[in-house]
């Protein structure tokens, strides 16, 4: 394949965090948008949420960096996430799947270990975003081996229907950056979405051949070898 004809894809793991709880974290999220300069954006919202319908306050990071940014640069944004009504039935659906899991001892062992997994991660990562360039840990393969793909691991094992939900999820992101993708051949397009669907993302889109496809450490590599 031509080399002009790929598209270069930078998947990048969002973090729902506004600047009272990561006072550095804001600026630093706008920098980095700005340095990779992105043509189009798959941004974790709806359409709803996008548009200004309805509030995206659990995600203020897109308040606060990804749309004044993109607006400055004249990027494309493109929500990748259900409409409020599918959600609303989805959610209906996992929590239900969750309630009855729940009635399991050995689902149960699991739920509470990865709650503990995320609360002690999450602590964890609110130490590191107190430090400029917090966030960029959150990008390196290292994290997800370490701390993504491990929940994703039990999940599949032990809570399947909740593995298969997220799945869904996770399968309607990738059928709107596909379609995004379609529109916008040998453009850079930025996907961003939170770090469990980045994981999930970054191993479907690394079976596609007509992708350049990075991380930030390895878009960063690769514009430091020009």
């Amino acid at each position: 394949m031509d080399g002009r004809d790929r598209t270069l894809v930078i998947v990048f793991a969002s973090l729902h965090l506004d600047e009272k709880t990561a006072p550095t974290f804001v600026e630093d999220y706008r920098g980095i948008l700005r340095e990779i300069s992105p043509s189009v954006i798959c941004a974790e919202l709806s359409p709803e949420q996008l548009d200004g319908s309805t509030t995206c306050h659990s995600k203020p990071e897109y308040a606060a960096a990804v749309l004044p940014v993109a607006r400055d640069l004249g990027a494309r944004v493109v929500p990748i996430q259900m409409p409020t009504a599918e959600a609303k039935e989805w959610e209906r659906r996992f929590q239900k799947a969750y309630r009855e899991y729940q009635e399991t001892p050995e689902a149960r062992l699991c739920l509470q270990y990865m709650s503990g997994v995320e609360e002690a991660s999450l602590t964890r990562m609110l130490e590191l975003l107190t430090k400029p360039g917090g966030i960029e840990y959150f990008q390196t393969p290292e994290y997800d081996a370490l701390h993504v793909r491990p929940q994703f691991e039990a999940l599949e094992q032990v809570l399947p229907e909740l593995a298969k939900l997220y799945d869904e999820w996770n399968e309607y992101f990738l059928s709107r950056i596909e379609d995004a993708l379609a529109e916008s051949r040998g453009e850079r397009v930025m996907i961003i979405a939170g770090g469990y669907h980045k994981y999930w993302l970054w191993d479907r889109l690394a079976k596609r051949q007509d992708l350049e496809l990075h991380d930030l450490p390895s878009y960063r590599a690769c514009q430091a070898e020009g």
